[in-house]
């Protein structure tokens, strides 16, 4: 049956084809397209749907009370997880997780999961230590508090093993800056207050330690102490040392010892070689005083007879006299001098008996050319020399290298000036 425009049914029956349910086609303005209701092709009891009385709002859908009365309600969905879970968005799906879970009251949050709080792009996390033993619950002020407070377990009420109430203020016994008005001085406990101490300071930029007085006792069994600096205040430090490495002890006047006939040993950058300085078993106490100055290049340490040492120079001079003043001193080598060690020849100096030319040729022979079995032959290292006058020396510009055990020769060359003794002085410096 097919409705022309304008027709009414009143309380219509459409009835099915066959086992085919009825269907009702409702076309669009220009009759080209439709859309069709349908029943079902068997209904087991009849039943009318009453349909709402609003088009409803979007993204509603059409509930029935289970008696055919309809009306427009909110998408609703099932739950997932088990009883107490949160629900969350899970690829359009509710999810729930077993780490967060409610009764009604209280939110928890198992297995160190974190309480996150962001700013979009990073977050601050709250979260549970590893192990806690047993319920614990803290009940937070109930105030903002004031700048600088501090958080503390109030003591009313009584807090209890499982519970305590937070409060803001400043715990007894604390500061807020730390004692003493020295920078680097090390802090301590005063009497719950923070102390400065001068007397214990470090220094970051040196990462150095000055103590001034230092009072220990026990034994050290193992292990090991190094220290880069110590200061010792002329009172006493005494520590004993059973492995063998160190013993120190103090007299109470500031003397720091090694005992028991151990070495002080002064070590390089990476403590692996030293110098050592270690008393004799049978030495009788002695001191030594160090000078007050570093002293020059090639000075050596030099001690008087109670212990003072002063730095003096190292520089030798080996003087050679020719002649015996009788008569003019002919040409011709006129003796040796065996060198002790390794030198180096710096300087020479010429002295003679009147004025006028005098030459004498210094030439050197490893030991090694005796005795002699033919004429050595000597190397000239230096040619003392004047023309006129009666001295003449060269103290710059030589360098020569003599070596321990060489034998000097000494060979005047020339005198034209009829000298009758003449002397070579030549300095030399430890190699």
């Amino acid at each position: 049956m097919t409705l022309s425009r304008g027709e009414i049914l009143t309380d219509p029956v459409v009835r099915g084809v066959s086992t085919s349910g009825a269907k009702i086609k409702l076309e669009d303005g220009d009759e080209s397209a439709y859309v069709q209701l349908a029943s079902p092709d068997v209904v087991t009891t009849s039943y009318t749907l009453t349909l709402p009385a609003d088009a409803g709002t979007s993204g509603y859908v059409l509930q029935t009370n289970g008696s055919g009365t309809t009306t427009w309600q909110p998408v609703t969905a099932s739950p997932a997880g088990s009883t107490g879970q949160l629900q969350y968005n899970n690829a359009g799906s509710l999810g729930g997780t077993s780490g967060i879970t409610t009764d009604g009251s209280n939110l928890l949050i198992d297995s160190q999961g974190d309480l996150r709080m962001g700013d979009g792009t990073n977050y601050l996390a709250f979260q549970a230590p590893a192990s806690i033993g047993a319920d614990r619950t803290y009940t937070l002020p109930s105030t903002i508090g004031s700048a600088g407070d501090q958080l503390l377990i109030a003591s009313s009420p009584t807090p209890t093993a499982t519970a305590a109430t937070l409060v803001w203020g400043t715990a007894t016994g604390t500061t807020q800056s730390p004692g003493g008005d020295t920078d680097g001085s090390v802090q301590y406990n005063s009497a719950t207050v923070f102390t400065g101490e001068t007397a214990f300071k470090y220094n970051d930029s040196t990462n150095t330690l000055t103590v001034e007085n230092i009072t220990g006792t026990g034994t050290f069994t193992s292990g090991s102490v190094v220290v880069d600096n110590i200061t010792i205040d002329a009172n006493s430090i005494t520590a004993t040392n059973t492995n063998g490495n160190v013993d120190l002890a103090a007299d109470g006047t500031g003397d720091v010892r090694v005992l028991s006939n151990k070495p002080l040993s002064l070590m390089d950058s990476d403590n692996s070689d030293g110098v050592s300085l270690i008393a004799d078993p049978t030495t009788t106490a002695y001191t030594l005083t160090f000078p007050a100055s570093i002293g020059a290049e090639n000075e050596v340490l030099k001690i008087d007879a109670t212990g003072n040492l002063d730095f003096v120079s190292n520089v030798r001079t080996l003087n050679f006299a020719i002649g015996d003043g009788s008569g003019s001193v002919t040409t011709g080598v006129k003796g040796h001098v065996v060198v002790d060690a390794d030198y180096t020849l710096t300087a020479w100096t010429l002295i003679g008996q009147t004025t006028g030319a005098f030459n004498v040729t210094v030439s050197s022979i490893s030991p090694g050319a005796y005795p002699l079995t033919a004429v050595p032959t000597y190397t000239s290292i230096v040619t003392p020399s004047m023309t006129t006058g009666q001295y003449a020396t060269q103290t710059t510009g030589l360098s020569i290298s003599i070596s321990a055990g060489d034998v000097l020769e000494f060979d005047v060359t020339a005198n034209a000036g009829s000298h009758t003794f003449a002397t070579v002085a030549l300095r030399l410096v430890p190699a």
